[in-house]
């Protein structure tokens, strides 16, 4: 078992994204993510399902080019698709992508 706290740990830019993995298995992957105010990330072909959890701020994660407003404590679940974000004001999540069993 491991224990995170979300609030304290430090998130790398988009560019070093392989750092911000908190937890990884043969099923899933957890990873931190944070927008600075104007901040996005451009499309991604995920090809597996991902949940998303706001943890503050606010923005716009867009699936398959349906953007989808959400603010802290939005919980976004969705089957493979391609995945961008952008956000105002910031925003810090955490994703989830479920790497192993059925999409």
């Amino acid at each position: 078992m491991e224990i995170f706290d979300l609030n304290d740990s430090n998130v790398y830019p988009f560019e070093e994204r392989d750092k911000n993995v908190l937890f990884q298995s043969g099923v899933f992957k957890v990873r931190l993510i944070q927008l600075e105010a104007g901040g996005e990330i451009p499309p991604c072909n995920m090809a597996m399902n991902v949940l998303f959890c706001i943890l503050q701020g606010e923005g716009v994660i867009v699936v398959n080019e349906v953007s989808n407003q959400v603010k802290p404590h939005s919980l976004v679940i969705t089957p493979p698709a391609t995945i961008s974000m952008k956000s105002e004001k910031g925003m810090r999540l955490f994703g989830i992508q479920i790497v192993g069993g059925k999409p």
